[in-house]
């Protein structure tokens, strides 16, 4: 993707996310963009082109590949470690409940309910 597509797409959704996408004309898009009509419109047709593309462009950094973590539960990783008689450090965070750290491989923090 050039810089010019992907600077109209990153502006876009600033505004996509001020106002929903009817509310948002094409002057506002252009204007926030500080391109010309001609050269705007070069890159997309209409606002609703526009659109597709910013949720098909941030819908790739939504897919996260798990295919790294471990096949076993976490229950069973701990039950692993209490056999092995590794311990656990087991931290408050004094906001969410408490930190489980290094304790388990490829896991760096797990946050527990009080």
């Amino acid at each position: 993707m050039n810089d010019t597509r992907e600077h109209i797409i990153k502006t876009s959704l600033k505004l996509f996310l001020q106002k929903n996408c009817k509310e948002v004309t094409m002057k506002e898009i252009v204007d926030a963009t500080e391109l010309s009509k001609e050269a705007f419109y070069h890159y997309f047709e209409s606002k609703e082109k526009v659109f597709e593309e910013v949720t098909r462009f941030y819908n790739n950094f939504l897919i996260f590949d798990y295919s790294g973590f471990s096949k076993i539960s976490l229950k069973q990783q701990i039950i692993a470690m209490q056999q092995n008689n590794q311990s656990m450090n087991v931290v408050s965070n004094g906001k969410t409940g408490f930190e489980l750290k290094n304790a388990i491989p490829n896991v760096h923090k797990l946050y527990l309910s009080r």
